[in-house]
């Protein structure tokens, strides 16, 4: 466990949530920063954190904070406190209840958030559709086959049972020139061939791509759904390539 004294003696695993929300005082901020330059491990359970807030956050679109939010929080929170504990808290209690009520009330806001978009239908994050398909145990799966571009590229497309949710994870993909795109085709059994969008890969590990599926298709409908490698602006044309594949995935829902 790592642990680390601060100005308000605190072990480090009890500031870096508050420190990855911004609710830490400068000092603080300060101390844990020094410890982050030094320790591995501070650095990875930081990641830890910021990768929850970060896919919390990033799932809903953004929304004005309610003015005085955090204010009322602090006075509801501080009434109930006083009824249950009427003892005066310390300088030290009294900063970290502030820290946490600041910290809790910034979870509030994006939790709201999310519980609106969740209702309303609002998109989430291709990384985070995926993770929640794969827990499903059920899902559909298609591996990709590599194109010209590099042989190395590997991933697949994985849809719930329904084929009306489809998200491809792919890694290995080759780097881009600044004049470079990549581009995501969806083929048809009809013969319509559309643009799925451009996309750039991730700085490292997988990328993941939603496919765009319209609100009456399926996977059923698709014969492929393909990758090439096209100019900054993306292919000319909206109905095909002009640049070499960097990888497809046939659809075959009876394999």
């Amino acid at each position: 466990m790592v642990m680390m004294s601060t100005p308000t003696e605190e072990p480090l695993e009890d500031l870096l949530p508050a420190y990855a929300l911004g609710a830490l005082d400068p000092a603080e901020r300060a101390a844990v920063e020094a410890r982050l330059a030094a320790d591995p491990e501070a650095r990875r359970l930081l990641a830890e954190y910021e990768t929850v807030a970060a896919g919390l956050a990033f799932a809903v679109p953004a929304r004005p904070v309610p003015a005085g939010l955090q204010d009322d929080l602090r006075r509801r929170l501080a009434a109930r406190r006083g009824e249950t504990a009427p003892r005066p808290a310390s300088p030290r209690r009294a900063t970290t209840l502030l820290r946490l009520i600041s910290a809790a009330a910034a979870l509030l806001i994006v939790a709201v958030g999310l519980i609106v978009a969740l209702r309303t239908g609002g998109a989430l994050p291709p990384a985070q559709v995926y993770a929640t398909l794969e827990a499903e145990g059920d899902s559909l799966r298609f591996p990709l086959v590599a194109g010209e571009v590099s042989a190395t590229v590997y991933g697949e497309l994985i849809a719930d049972r329904s084929g009306r949710r489809a998200v491809i994870a792919v890694s290995a993909l080759p780097p881009l020139t600044a004049d470079q795109i990549f581009q995501l085709w969806v083929r048809r059994r009809d013969g319509e061939v559309r643009s799925g969008g451009l996309f750039q890969p991730a700085p490292e590990g997988m990328t993941y791509v939603s496919v765009p599926l319209r609100e009456d298709e399926s996977l059923d409908v698709l014969l492929s759904v393909g990758v090439s490698l096209e100019p900054a602006g993306g292919s000319p044309y909206a109905d095909r390539p002009t640049g070499p594949r960097v990888f497809a995935v046939p659809i075959d829902r009876d394999t």
